[in-house]
């Protein structure tokens, strides 16, 4: 790590650390010397954009900050550089249209989020086929993590409320539950 800060205990305890503020742009290096990130601060506050980098070192995501929060489109990419998600904050608010595509450029969802709520989205397979969608802050939204379906989220009026349906890597239902106000109210099946 290469960190530039400008205030704070001297030492490398834990608690020392809690106490550091950092300024500039701070460099991350992973065991074998490769930068994995590049975090802009400016008196302790993140500021301005942070770079995350994969081993082979192109980009991985770009973070926008403007006073510790995000502020404008976070951006990420696939390993052949491809950019892989678009979500745009305003404040720390998601705000705008999201989208996600595959390595190979297919759709995999379009959002449209207005103050944090989701209001529209369409959601596709893998092979560009429509799965779900949500309207007017109603619908199923799915949620990829690394080209994987992880789980189907019901939403009501722009917010994640009812069942959500965790799936396993092969798309077998793991566990469902429903959610209000951001907890969980109830398990309703467990898998194997």
């Amino acid at each position: 790590m290469e960190l530039h800060v400008i205030e704070g205990i001297p030492e490398l305890s834990e608690t020392a650390l809690k106490s550091w503020i950092f300024d500039g742009i701070n460099h991350v290096w992973d065991e074998k010397g490769a930068l994995i990130a590049e975090i802009s601060y400016e008196k302790g506050v993140l500021q301005g954009d942070s770079t995350y980098y994969y081993p082979n070192g192109l980009i991985q995501k770009k973070i926008p900050y403007f006073q510790d929060q995000v502020d404008g489109n976070l951006v990420c990419y696939h390993e052949n550089a491809e950019i892989a998600e678009t979500i745009p904050h305003i404040k720390g608010i998601r705000h705008g249209i999201a989208s996600s595509f595959s390595s190979d450029k297919t759709l995999i969802y379009e959002e449209t989020f207005e103050n944090g709520l989701l209001l529209e989205g369409l959601y596709y397979s893998k092979e560009g086929t429509l799965l779900s969608s949500i309207h007017s802050g109603s619908g199923k939204r799915y949620e990829w993590d690394n080209n994987v379906l992880k789980q189907i989220v019901e939403y009501k009026k722009g917010l994640p409320e009812g069942r959500v349906e965790c799936l396993d890597l092969d798309g077998n239902l793991k566990t469902a539950f429903y959610q209000k106000d951001g907890k969980k109210t109830e398990n309703i099946v467990t898998g194997k």
